[in-house]
């Protein structure tokens, strides 16, 4: 096991970055260009690296599972239930919304206000495979809410909270304010150095949360990316 940046380069076999271990949960950094789960054409992700830390499992009925997602190109930190009793408790958990999940972003523009509540249903576009998740009255309740935290050359740093959990929900809510996340080109972001293609300017910064099996209260932090650094401090 390694503490590191998350921000080095990415590699097949790389070791898990992990923030938090115990017998019945870990909480990961992951890489941006890192699925969570494999697919097709896949031949690595986060969760065989979590596996292969791990090792064999002396049950033959559980295996070590993230208990939830982030976007590919997006950094930073998942919850993985590595016991039956850790992955039950956290996958309650965030079905009844008791996991405090914060981002970092950088969004084009200057954001003003600097501080408020998105509250815009959202809708997949199921026309294609992986579409679009878009801004519509008939869609599915959606909340996000933010405060801008620094500012860079024509770029905002805002941290997000999310009070729902849609599909590309924050990459959706900014691109409708006209703020896109920097390097998203699917939601209308610019590339700009370090970002696009396999990583945008989102992180998941912090986890709050009871754990799922001892109530022990957890607040995990990831470290802010060198490259978002970097772009904040350009003149």
């Amino acid at each position: 096991f390694v503490t590191e940046p998350v921000s080095q380069p990415d590699r097949p076999g790389r070791p898990v970055v992990h923030r938090h271990q115990d017998q019945h949960l870990w909480i990961v950094d992951k890489p941006a260009g890192l699925a969570v789960q494999g697919g097709s054409g896949l031949e690595d992700d986060l969760q065989t690296r979590v596996r292969a830390a791990i090792g064999p499992s002396a049950s033959k009925t559980f295996r070590p599972s993230p208990a939830h997602r982030l976007d590919r190109p997006t950094s930073g930190l998942v919850m993985v239930g590595v016991s039956a009793p850790g992955l039950r408790g956290l996958n309650e958990a965030l079905r009844e919304h008791r996991v405090d999940k914060i981002y970092l972003a950088l969004i084009e523009g200057n954001l003003d206000p600097t501080s408020g509540l998105i509250d815009a249903p959202l809708r997949v576009d199921d026309r294609e495979d992986d579409g679009l998740t878009e801004v519509d009255l008939d869609g599915v309740e959606a909340r996000t809410r933010y405060r801008v935290v620094a500012r860079g050359e024509s770029v905002s740093a805002v941290r997000v909270v999310l009070e729902t959990g849609r599909r590309h929900q924050i990459r959706a809510h900014f691109q409708a304010l006209g703020h896109p996340i920097v390097g998203d080109a699917r939601y209308d972001g610019r590339a700009r150095s370090g970002f696009g293609e396999r990583r945008i300017a989102l992180h998941a910064e912090r986890l709050r949360l009871d754990h799922p099996v001892t109530g022990e209260r957890l607040d995990v932090t990831s470290p802010i990316p060198d490259e978002f650094r970097r772009l904040l401090t350009r003149r």
